[in-house]
């Protein structure tokens, strides 16, 4: 589970080794039982959590063109540490403009 998270986030081989290895520590001496992405995400020090929700944002960003074509790399890792995820219902508004 963790893996396919990892995976398909496209994180880089440094930072999934990092919180497998993480994991496995975890799981030998806590005997920590896991069911979901989230919940083990948790388990990883504030650290790698940091590290993985900054390398994730950054990848979007860097994916983005207008961002791509404005901003060098280094501001957009900045800009990364800011974003927080916000899942919305269907049809829920973002913002109105008065």
């Amino acid at each position: 589970m963790v893996n396919k998270f990892l995976k398909r986030n496209e994180l880089s081989k440094e930072t999934q080794t990092r919180a497998i290895e993480y994991l496995d520590y975890l799981f030998q001496n806590r005997k920590e039982t896991i069911s979901e992405e989230a919940n083990a995400l948790a388990l990883l020090s504030s650290h790698l959590q940091s590290d993985i929700k900054k390398e994730m944002n950054s990848k979007i960003l860097r994916s983005n063109v207008i961002f791509k074509a404005n901003f060098g790399t280094t501001f957009l890792y900045t800009v990364s540490t800011f974003l927080q995820e916000k899942i919305l219902s269907p049809n829920e508004l973002i913002f109105d403009v008065k």
